[in-house]
C-alpha cells in the first residue's frame, strides 16, 4: 500500500524540521512510510501561469522533472 501525503507550505522555513520529525520513529505514520520534502521556488503550473503571467516561467521547476524525480 503506498500512502501519500501532500501539504503546501508557506512557512517553508519550517518545513525541513517537519519532514526530520515525520521520518522518525513513532511520528505517527504508517509502518514503512517515507517523509520526503520537495521545495522548489516555484512549480510551473497553470495556476501558477495564470496569476503570474508577466514572470519568468524558464526559472521554474516542471511538474514532469517532479514526476521523474518521484517515479523514475
Amino acid at each position: 500500500m503506498q500512502l501519500v501525503i501532500q501539504f503546501e507550505f508557506f512557512i517553508r522555513p519550517s518545513s525541513p524540521q517537519l519532514v526530520k520529525s515525520l521520518g522518525k520513529p513513532k511520528s505517527g505514520l504508517p509502518p514503512g512510510s517515507t517523509a520526503l520534502a520537495l521545495l522548489p521556488v516555484t512549480l510551473d503550473t497553470p495556476m501558477n501561469r495564470k496569476f503570474m503571467p508577466d514572470a519568468d516561467h524558464s526559472s521554474w521547476t516542471s511538474l514532469q522533472f517532479v514526476a521523474e524525480l518521484l517515479h523514475g
